[in-house]
């Protein structure tokens, strides 16, 4: 993730951040991997927020703790 990105959102401000999946992706392992990048760059660049995660495939669903 940019940290422009994240600045612009103002994530260091912010309370929460939430995570969608893509509920039509055609490589749903992909997204969920990219989804909890994403997530470890929020919390790399804001340790403090809470982050909730959709995940593409229902089985992942408790496999992320934050």
């Amino acid at each position: 993730m940019n940290t422009k990105d994240l600045a612009r959102v103002s994530l260091e401000t912010a309370d929460a951040c939430l995570v969608l999946a893509h509920k039509y992706s055609s490589d749903p392992d992909a997204e969920d991997a990219a989804n909890i990048m994403r997530v470890i760059a929020i919390k790399n660049y804001c340790s403090h927020i809470k982050v909730s995660q959709e995940h593409a495939l229902y089985e992942r669903h408790n496999a992320i703790g934050n």
